[in-house]
Parts: C-alpha cells; sequence; structure tokens
C-alpha cells in the first residue's frame, strides 16, 4: 500500500493554486454545518460524484475541523497521481490481501484526535441525482474497530447552476440523524459501547442513516430553488 506523506510546504503551495481553481471553477461555495466538534478524531463520510470530492472535503478541512487530512483512495489511481500522497493521500486495493492493512492504517490514524479520515463509501462515482446511494460494505471494520473518542460526521456536496454559467457548490455537514446529541451518553452507558458502535451496527445502518442525511440536503437545496 501507498502511505501518506504529508508535505506542508507542498500542501501549502499547491493550496494557492487549488483556491484559485476553484474559485474559477465555482460560481459560489455554501457551507451549510450543523457539526458541533467534540475535540475528537473524525471520520468524514461524503458523496462520490466528482473529480473534486477530496479537494471539497480538504476546503472544508481547512475552514472548519482544522485536522491532519488523511484520505483513502484507489491504489490504481493513486499510483498514477503520488502526489497526492503529499496531501494525505494512502491506498487501498481492494479484493487484495494488502486490503486488510490499508484498513489497519486506517484505523491506526484515528486513534489520535488530531486526525481526520476521508471515506467515500460507493467506492465508485455515482450521480449526486442517485438516490438512495450504494455503499460498500469492508470498510466498515474501520469503524468497528475505531476508538470511542472518533467523531463520525456526514459530508454531502451539490451543485446546481441556475442562471449562472458556473455551478454553485453547496455543502452540508452534520452529524447521522440516528440520535441526537443528549440521547448518545444513555446508550453509551446502556450498551456499554462508543457512540459510533451503539449507532451502526454494520456498514448498511451508515448507508441508510446517509441516505437520511442526503434526503435532507436535497430537501435543503430544493427551497432555495
Amino acid at each position: 500500500m501507498i502511505k501518506a506523506s504529508h508535505s506542508p510546504v507542498f500542501d501549502s503551495v499547491f493550496g494557492v493554486y487549488l483556491n484559485a481553481h476553484m474559485r474559477l471553477a465555482f460560481k459560489s461555495i455554501e457551507i451549510n454545518n450543523y457539526f458541533d466538534d467534540k475535540g475528537g478524531p473524525i471520520l468524514l463520510i461524503g458523496n462520490h460524484f466528482s473529480w473534486w470530492d477530496g479537494f471539497i472535503a480538504r476546503h472544508i478541512n481547512k475552514r472548519i475541523l482544522k485536522r491532519k487530512l488523511h484520505l483513502m483512495m484507489d491504489e490504481e489511481q493513486l499510483s498514477k497521481r503520488r502526489f497526492l500522497s503529499k496531501l494525505g493521500a494512502f491506498s487501498i486495493k481492494k479484493n487484495s490481501r494488502s486490503a486488510r492493512l490499508s484498513l489497519q492504517y486506517a484505523t491506526e490514524l484515528l486513534s489520535n484526535p488530531e486526525n481526520l479520515l476521508i471515506l467515500f463509501p460507493q467506492g465508485k462515482f455515482q450521480s449526486m441525482h442517485q438516490h438512495p446511494l450504494s455503499f460498500e460494505s469492508g470498510w466498515f471494520r474501520i469503524i468497528k474497530n475505531a476508538p470511542k473518542n472518533m467523531q463520525v460526521l456526514f459530508m454531502a456536496s451539490l451543485v446546481e447552476y441556475f442562471a449562472a454559467s458556473r455551478p454553485h457548490l453547496n455543502i452540508y455537514l452534520d452529524r447521522p440523524d440516528c440520535i441526537s446529541e443528549e440521547e448518545i451518553p444513555s446508550i453509551d452507558s446502556a450498551r456499554g459501547k462508543p457512540s459510533h458502535q451503539a449507532l451502526f451496527s454494520d456498514a448498511s445502518d451508515v448507508e441508510a442513516s446517509y441516505n437520511a442525511f442526503m434526503a435532507r440536503c436535497i430537501a435543503s437545496q430544493n427551497s432555495k430553488c
């Protein structure tokens, strides 16, 4: 596998280019943030609809989350773009023996509260107009083995053109909708599990929760029309 090899200098220089490119590509970027950061490591789960997805997550990290970014990426794709490892990308080769090492590496990253791990569980590009989304399942062992203080955060990226020649990018951030913030301590006490394990028993639970979140985002997007 290819591990992340962060380069602050490269990240800074590339960031200047990327920020300029985003300003040219999008008419506007609006962040709808409903996430209350408790200070632990963050597992960010997003929809995978474009080439922009990882860079959108980076933008969110720079603006709001302010963690050391790590992004799981297909090994074949990362091999062609090794410079992305300097921004925090690491590889996974699906259906191989090395995939387990990548998942273990991802779980270990979440032992540090200063880290952010970005996943796109669809495993491939899917149209943002497709709903519900379908998730792969192998990655779920990351949640299963993650530390108690890990925070799960959902991100949805949606674009609209309206009357503009360039698209408006709307980014939504929120906790999983399964339970409220107030309910988590009682569930932890009753089940003796970290909150993310109390929320999700398998990948299908995450998929269902994310699709409920996406439905809310789409409804919010429609209200802007």
